[in-house]
């Protein structure tokens, strides 16, 4: 008879900062934390085979994403190939925004929006991310490095 080992463990991905939140044609910064955010990992061992499935309260996780979040837990723990990592998204629309590399977002939401606002109607941002605000880098560092513990644990 096979016996199937099933663990699980959390991690918060609230930060020490504000953040920008995502999902939205318009800026957003945080106040304060009304609901915490984190990373669900379960993990699934049948004596022959493992996997680890992680869910991240964000908008999405890309390949650059999970490509980092697996190298940091190959650096973790050799327990488990990395490779058998599998993270995805909630989808919340009230999390951090997160990219290794800001420059190469694309378009913004609010570029996009303008596209559609009335001939000579245009959009007047009421915040803007300063120093206090996570970076989409800083976001990415932090969730990754909380997917790796959260699968390690």
């Amino acid at each position: 008879m096979e016996r199937l080992l099933i663990g699980w463990a959390e991690e918060s991905i609230v930060p020490e900062k504000k953040v920008s939140l995502a999902g939205q044609f318009f800026e957003r910064i945080s106040e304060y934390v009304e609901s915490n955010v984190g990373v669900t990992a379960m993990a699934v061992d049948s004596g022959n085979e493992q996997m680890i499935i992680a869910s991240v309260d964000v908008t999405s996780v890309g390949d650059e994403i999970l490509n980092l979040a697996r190298e940091k837990f190959a650096k973790l723990t050799t327990e488990v190939d990395a490779s058998k990592l599998i993270v995805c998204a909630t989808h919340s629309h009230t999390s951090l925004k997160m990219a290794l590399n800001s420059e190469k977002m694309g378009r913004s939401t609010i570029s996009i929006l303008e596209e559609f606002l009335p001939k000579g109607k245009g959009y007047t941002q009421l915040v803007t991310a300063d120093e206090t605000v996570l970076t989409p880098e800083e976001g990415a560092q932090l969730v990754t490095d909380k997917i790796a513990l959260a699968a390690k644990r």
